[in-house]
């Protein structure tokens, strides 16, 4: 289960996402990843899971969100930053 970021961060400012609220909800991560996409800023979004089932696999990606099979190793993060500044690079950002 993940935590509900979308209900404490939703406040964007020039300086980032701000805390909203205090009380965190627990959800499901691949719901929450959903969520997160809906925000207004654009961010790298990655499902981390030992559940490697096509049917997760194609949830996450259908949230927008890279999955990363645990156990997760560095390279495999290091290469999900790196996708992620190249996505910015490229926008501009």
């Amino acid at each position: 289960m993940a935590f509900d970021a979308v209900m404490v961060f939703t406040q964007a400012s020039k300086d980032g996402i701000q805390p909203k609220g205090e009380s965190l909800i627990l959800k499901d991560g691949i719901t929450l990843a959903a969520e997160l996409r809906q925000l207004a800023r654009p961010m790298g979004i990655a499902v981390i899971s030992a559940n490697q089932q096509v049917e997760v696999v194609k949830r996450a990606q259908a949230a927008g969100a890279t999955f990363l099979p645990k156990p997760l190793t560095e390279k495999a993060l290091a290469g999900f930053f790196a996708a992620v500044a190249e996505q910015r690079n490229a926008a501009g950002k």
